[in-house]
């Protein structure tokens, strides 16, 4: 298994760090090498999925029928059922069976708009899912630039760890979403922030021949 592993990263990684930084490409080699064997038992406890969010979408019963408006209409992508559900007095930070509240949802489905809209009315940018996950991690794990942005700037925190140890930018690096990556790493996130299993984002992306994350991390 060792052996595998070496020859996958000789033959994947190596050659992309080397084009990458021709300069530095002893130094870098010697980093990434470290983590895909030095590690290995650390790297193999995050597969590429493994810190992905689960579906958290079913409303759960006795939820207020407005709340359950909210809640169908956010999941769906309604804007004007979501202003109307508001202006019906739903529950702005109501939350499925699974935690999930209409802002979480607005982000993992990259709604600008109705996140917007919804921190306007007083969404808590920082509620977390019961499974752990914020909207900024629901929004970096999905790729949505623009509403990190606002999240950043209606003042969500950027270290907010998921039970397993994982962030924002931690999940950008697992799955290659450079233009989250940089928001976070502008907003001053932690890049050597461990997992639960130990795993940094620089081991993930190392892990997933992610060179552009790599690049960015080192």
């Amino acid at each position: 298994m060792e052996s595998a592993r070496r020859s996958v990263f000789c033959g994947r990684i190596g050659p992309m760090l080397a084009t990458a930084f021709p300069m530095r490409v002893l130094c870098i080699t010697k980093t990434a090498l470290a983590i895909a064997l030095g590690f290995t038992a650390l790297v193999q406890v995050a597969s590429p999925q493994a810190e992905r969010a689960p579906v958290a979408d079913r409303v759960a019963q006795g939820t207020p029928e407005i709340d359950r408006q909210l809640l169908t209409a956010a999941q769906t992508g309604d804007a004007a059922a979501v202003k109307s559900a508001i202006d019906g007095g739903a529950h702005v930070n109501a939350r499925t069976a699974g935690g999930a509240t209409p802002l979480s949802m607005a982000a993992q489905e990259g709604r600008l708009d109705i996140a917007s809209f919804l921190v306007e009315h007083g969404a808590d940018v920082n509620v977390s899912r019961s499974d752990g996950p914020t909207s900024l991690f629901m929004a970096a794990e999905n790729g949505h630039a623009p509403i990190i942005k606002m999240l950043i700037e209606k003042g969500a925190v950027v270290d907010a760890p998921t039970p397993k140890g994982s962030t924002a930018l931690w999940i950008a690096a697992q799955e290659g979403k450079l233009d989250c990556l940089d928001l976070l790493i502008a907003a001053r996130g932690n890049v050597n922030v461990r997992s639960t299993g130990g795993v940094t984002p620089l081991m993930i992306a190392s892990e997933n021949g992610r060179v552009e994350v790599v690049k960015r991390l080192i």
